[in-house]
């Protein structure tokens, strides 16, 4: 008993030291959607995490702005707009919003306006593609997703 709990608690452990499901707020040296070289580049924007870059990115000419003092493309910026709102979903980490993202979800607007049967088909069809993530949400996870989607503020513009 002595050792298969001290094996209980060496996973725990090892557990806790994983990126945790933080509903929204993730540090940018740590997020996987980011290109390379673009961390370096957010640097003008003073921007430490996805809640912060969500608000410097929430309009079509913040995010021109942006792409002035950061050489990032607008797309690329409009596409991590997308991703930093997707994160406000309380269970969906960087990689899930990629999926989402890549399986044609574009943030907030576009999560409300899916039904979970649907959006498992996509999501498994994209993932098998692209290949993002190694387990891929339940139904009932995607029913959570879209509900708070559509209880939250579309703040995209």
């Amino acid at each position: 008993m002595a050792s298969r709990l001290s094996g209980l608690t060496v996973l725990l452990l090892l557990l806790s030291q994983s990126l945790p499901v933080l509903a929204s707020h993730y540090p940018i040296e740590v997020v996987p959607f980011l290109e390379s070289g673009h961390r370096a580049k957010l640097a003008p924007l003073k921007v430490e995490d996805t809640e912060e870059l969500l608000q410097v990115l929430l309009t079509a000419k913040a995010r021109k702005v942006a792409a002035g003092k950061t050489g990032i493309k607008v797309a690329k910026l409009e596409e991590y707009s997308f991703l930093c709102d997707l994160l406000r979903v309380r269970g969906v980490g960087p990689k899930m919003a990629k999926l989402l993202l890549l399986a044609g979800i574009s943030g907030i607007a576009g999560l409300r306006g899916e039904s979970a049967p649907q959006l498992i088909v996509k999501l498994r069809a994209t993932n098998k593609q692209h290949g993002v993530s190694e387990i891929l949400p339940q139904e009932e996870t995607l029913k959570d997703w879209i509900h708070q989607a559509r209880a939250l503020d579309l703040i995209l513009k």
